[in-house]
């Protein structure tokens, strides 16, 4: 009977762990690293891989336009990573080209956009898949795949007092940069733990009333 008890909480660990690994969490208040000159840019990631959904969150000034690329090979610009770019005309998937601005992905995977400002600070906010395929983009046929697991993502951020994407330049006021977010699996909820000496009471009410009988 001990060993069907041990048993039984071990799995409850089990499924209780594989939960917590389906969702991966990531957050960085300033990924200038202070070398924004117009403000900082932060980044929160979260990715539920149950469902299959990418929930990406960037704060940065108003005043001009900013954006975060996805660079996991640390290519920089080289590289021409996929991108999400606040500007006047709304929040939006850039492919970027070798040190240039590259193109808009071809077919859209951004869905939920937010899109709010307040005082010198605008936060917007998207989702998509984990993978997103398309044909005909620079990155073709995925303009980039997140992680599924804890990981360091490396990221390129940049920003300029321009109201339109264009090439930010390297004034005073137009900057860019390389940086990283790690993405670590969310803590089992304090519900989730809550209920395991509950399971494990069950079970030894159980085992009582089977040895009484």
């Amino acid at each position: 009977m001990k060993r069907i008890f041990l048993g039984q909480l071990i799995l409850l660990l089990m499924l209780s762990g594989g939960a917590r690994a389906a969702t991966l969490v990531g957050s960085v208040t300033d990924l200038t690293g202070g070398g924004g000159a117009l403000g900082p840019i932060s980044l929160d990631l979260v990715i539920d891989t149950e469902a299959d959904k990418v929930t990406m969150t960037m704060s940065g000034p108003a005043a001009g336009w900013f954006g975060v690329g996805f660079d996991p090979l640390m290519q920089g610009m080289s590289g021409g990573p996929y991108s999400i770019i606040a500007d006047s005309s709304g929040v939006f998937e850039q492919d970027l080209g070798p040190f240039s601005g590259g193109s808009a992905v071809p077919t859209v995977a951004i869905f939920g956009v937010s899109d709010t400002t307040s005082g010198s600070t605008r936060t917007v906010s998207v989702m998509r898949q984990i993978a997103a395929s398309y044909t005909g983009g620079i990155t073709d046929p995925d303009p980039f795949t997140f992680p599924s697991a804890p990981d360091v993502l490396n990221l390129v951020w940049a920003q300029s007092p321009g109201s339109t994407f264009s090439f930010h330049g390297s004034s005073s006021s137009g900057r860019a940069g390389r940086a990283s977010i790690n993405l670590s699996a969310v803590p089992l909820p304090p519900a989730a733990l809550l209920f395991v000496p509950a399971f494990a009471g069950l079970i030894w009410s159980k085992r009582r009333r089977a040895v009484a009988t």
